[in-house]
Order: structure tokens, then sequence, then C-alpha cells
């Protein structure tokens, strides 16, 4: 849906059901928003200013996806783990085609 064929009452519909999602189903988000409030909000804490929490959330997030090294994805980055999947998907798709 991209938002020209919504009615009130689908959206209502919608977010009557999103409502109901268990609480679980926030576990992953709720999982990175406590590190990062642990890892550098707290860390850093006090901020003065909104604008400064903002600009340091930036490499905070860089160093999340692109240096921060995962065990259970054999020690790597999480941007390299998603780039090897992708890089394996396309091999597979060129042997399946050739």
């Amino acid at each position: 849906m991209d938002g020209a064929d919504a009615s009130p009452e689908k959206v209502d519909s919608q977010c009557h059901h999103a409502a109901q999602l268990p609480a679980r189903s926030n576990a992953l988000a709720e999982t990175i928003n406590g590190l990062y409030k642990a890892e550098l909000i707290h860390r850093r804490a006090p901020w003065r200013t909104k604008e400064s929490v903002e600009l340091a959330t930036l490499p905070w997030v860089s160093w999340f996806n692109h240096h921060r090294l995962l065990e259970p994805i054999g020690y790597i980055p999480p941007a390299e783990a998603e780039a090897n999947y992708y890089r394996q998907l396309a091999n597979q798709a060129s042997m399946v085609v050739a």
C-alpha cells in the first residue's frame, strides 16, 4: 500500500492489528536501543544539546554496523556478513542461469 488508497478504515484496522502484536515482536529493537543507551548515551552523559546526541549517534551507528565484531557470525561486522550473504546469493543465481 503506497498511501494513495489508504482509507481511514484501512489505516485504523492496520493500527489496531499492530497494537495487538505481542511484546516480543519488538525484542530486537529493544535490544539495540538498550545497547545504544548503555554504550553511547549513558556513557557520555550529561549531554548539552539534542544536536550533540544526534551527531554522536552517527559514528556509533557506523561502528555498530561496520566495525563491531559478532561471535555468532564468525567475528565479522554485520555489514560484512550482509555483503557475504548477497554475494553468495548472486553466485547461486549465476550458477542456476548458467
